[in-house]
């Protein structure tokens, strides 16, 4: 019996691995046209679309982010008007000091 409860508790130990690192996620979809970074001219889904978003956020809303990703996650969209969404989603994780100014520009909190 006691041989049991160490056995379930040196896997339960191992089985479970600390992933918070206090961070929240954030999350938003892209316009067409309509969002703040996008005056430059990069290809949507390349390194310099990453780079622009990436520039918005810690140039103008002074957030520190990490694992910033831009990624298409849906391709089934009819309207082409600028404030329409474009299918690519970004996403991230900040500190919650920085959420009210991500809310505030349009971001949402996962």
């Amino acid at each position: 019996m006691k041989q049991t409860l160490l056995l379930m508790m040196a896997v339960l130990a191992f089985s479970c691995k600390k992933t918070d690192d206090g961070l929240l996620d954030f999350y938003r979809a892209e316009t067409q046209c309509a969002d703040p970074w996008q005056k430059g001219t990069y290809e949507p889904g390349t390194n310099a679309h990453q780079q622009a978003v990436e520039l918005f956020l810690t140039d103008s809303l002074g957030v520190t982010v990490s694992d910033l990703a831009v990624a298409k996650e849906n391709s089934d969209f009819q309207c082409q008007a600028c404030t329409c969404e474009n299918g690519y989603v970004i996403r991230f994780k900040s500190a919650e000091e920085h959420k009210a100014a991500l809310l505030a520009a349009g971001f949402l909190q996962q």
